[in-house]
């Protein structure tokens, strides 16, 4: 943040490390979104307890493992592969729009 151009917004890896950039940023007194806006990753439950609440990107995690176990299953021939198998899964992400951003 003492940089000429300081970021706008800084986004974390998972919202555990997001919580952690809040705690700092406001020790630093920092007005959060105003000076710096935090976002997360994960949408953990308790992303919206903080203060201020934490924005957050939230995977679709259910359909992450049904994909990934179904991968699992069809390399073990448990199930049949119909297809050719995609490297390649795109799966939608929620923006979940909170005080920190």
């Amino acid at each position: 943040m003492s940089h000429a151009t300081p970021p706008d917004a800084i986004f974390f890896a998972n919202d555990n490390l997001a919580a952690g950039g809040l705690l700092a940023g406001q020790r630093a007194r920092l007005k959060i979104p105003q000076d710096c806006a935090v976002l997360g990753f994960g949408d953990y439950p308790f992303a919206e307890m903080l203060l201020p609440s934490l924005s957050t990107i939230k995977p679709p995690a259910l359909e992450i493992g049904v994909l990934a176990a179904t991968r699992v299953l069809e390399s073990l021939g448990v199930l049949p592969v119909v297809d050719e198998v995609q490297r390649l899964n795109l799966l939608d992400c929620r923006v979940i729009e909170r005080e920190s951003a």
